[in-house]
């Protein structure tokens, strides 16, 4: 019999299959690198130094003092925060439910094919990618007692001017207005991608069961919306607890800016205008922990959700 010489496999050195694979994950880690350092920088870092310095007297001129938890009982009895927090929830209140319904209608709108659809979303999207200080005084503009368009108009057509930005009322529905105008382009586009991604089968199942266009829609194509409605819900809470750009243009007047002041406003001024970076900073986790509760409770409905099979 011949014998038959065993064959042993064939390495390779220096360029096998391992080394491939080593050396992706160290790309792999090259890639994300800047992104990590970029949060622990910018995001983590700054948090835990705030957590910090909420728990010290600290005045930006001197060393910090170690103060324990005063600055948190302290905003017990603060009736100015008590104020900011509660103009912070009216504020997100009114802004989110606005923000979802009219941003949802649009895409349902926007949706049709008609001649000219993409300019119009083009015009709804631009609010969004203008800067908020911009789109604050422009707002200020329009509503200005003496030479701002809105009153012109009422005065060509013989209605008394109204004194818009003079009372905390109406200030702070031209913030809302403001603040829904200059959101809705992008959370559209949010929920006009999901609308594109619901396959036509289940709309034209519910047709073929005599369904109506309204009665298809509120019991099928909402329902597989909820994902990006859920995204829509949760950003547009956070902007409307984050809100200090439009009360730091629109509250020149201080009898308005004291009525429609946020924490964030607050968290602003106490910082930077009276250097209580302790007390600041407190004020801040506290803005901190209800934004994450906000999204923890909004998680928990995900269970809520429908799905498609895809």
């Amino acid at each position: 019999m011949q014998k038959v010489a065993e064959q042993k496999p064939h390495i390779r050195k220096g360029g096998g299959g391992l080394s491939r694979k080593h050396s992706n994950y160290i790309w792999a880690y090259l890639f994300i690198a800047p992104t990590v350092l970029g949060l622990l920088l910018f995001t983590i870092g700054p948090m835990f130094f705030s957590l910090y310095v909420s728990l010290t007297n600290w005045n930006l001129l001197t060393d910090p003092v170690f103060v324990g938890f005063a600055n948190y009982t302290r905003m017990l009895t603060d009736n100015l925060v008590r104020t900011e927090l509660a103009n912070t929830l009216l504020f997100a209140l009114f802004i989110v439910p606005i923000t979802v319904t009219v941003s949802l209608l649009l895409a349902v709108l926007l949706n049709r094919k008609i001649p000219g659809i993409g300019a119009f979303r083009i015009a709804m999207f631009l609010p969004y990618i203008t800067l908020p200080v911009a789109s604050a005084v422009v707002w200020q503009f329009l509503f200005n007692t003496r030479f701002g368009l809105i009153n012109g108009v009422l005065r060509m057509l013989g209605i008394p001017i109204v004194e818009w930005l003079g009372r905390g009322g109406t200030t702070f529905g031209i913030i809302v207005a403001m603040a829904v105008w200059a959101s809705m382009g992008y959370f559209c586009i949010i929920l006009l991608v999901g609308l594109k991604n619901i396959p036509t089968v289940f709309s034209e199942a519910a047709k073929i069961d005599g369904a109506s266009p309204v009665q298809a829609f509120f019991k099928v194509t909402l329902p597989l919306l909820t994902p990006q409605i859920f995204f829509v819900f949760t950003m547009s809470t956070i902007g409307a607890f984050q809100m200090f750009d439009a009360i730091f243009i629109f509250g020149t007047n201080i009898t308005v800016r004291d009525t429609i002041r946020t924490l964030s406003y607050g968290i602003y001024e106490r910082a930077f205008n009276f250097q209580q970076m302790g007390y600041a900073a407190s004020n801040a986790m506290i803005l901190l922990v209800l934004i994450m509760a906000v999204t923890v409770v909004n998680f928990s409905l995900q269970k809520y959700w429908v799905h498609y099979e895809s």
